[in-house]
């Protein structure tokens, strides 16, 4: 890469870019595929935590009803931690809908970039991060397609000839 050129007009490709951009381009677009996916169910979570926190008659009631049904013991354990009600019970619902949904979102955000920088062999650390955050199921909510996509970016991310190609 010529260090002179303007931003974003890089010199041509070598030829053995060629090659490591066709390895890489079927990955990539699964990771692509499945982070786009992830950022869907993340904002699912996202709506569904604050449609849990506004309350409302239906949600309103199934908590209260999942807190009926609780055994006393798992009722002291809630109590120990401050969820003393069904009100408490439907914030913290609220609470780790809003949490996990934002955090599978932030995730995804940064995967399906590195995804896309991927395919453009650029961004090296990039495209290797959203490899291996797509591998952890906690964190990604398609979790046995995430794990291949994962699993089969970072392979081919660690490649020489592959890492030799980003620029």
């Amino acid at each position: 890469m010529n260090d002179d050129a303007p931003y974003g007009l890089d010199d041509p490709q070598s030829p053995d870019d060629g090659a490591a951009l066709r390895r890489v381009r079927a990955p990539a677009i699964f990771l692509l595929i499945v982070n786009v996916l992830n950022l869907l169910a993340g904002l699912y979570f996202m709506v569904n935590g604050i449609v849990v926190k506004k309350g409302g008659g239906d949600i309103q009631a199934q908590m209260e009803k999942q807190w009926d049904d609780m055994k006393p013991e798992e009722r002291d354990a809630m109590k120990r931690f401050g969820i003393n009600s069904p009100g408490d019970f439907v914030t913290l619902a609220g609470n780790i809908c809003l949490g996990w949904g934002g955090l599978m979102s932030l995730v995804s955000v940064l995967s399906v970039f590195g995804a896309a920088r991927m395919l453009s062999l650029r961004s090296y650390g990039l495209a290797m991060f959203g490899a291996i955050v797509t591998v952890i199921p906690c964190v990604t909510p398609c979790c046995l397609i995430g794990q291949v996509a994962g699993v089969w970016a970072f392979v081919i991310l660690v490649q020489p000839d592959v890492r030799r190609a980003f620029h």
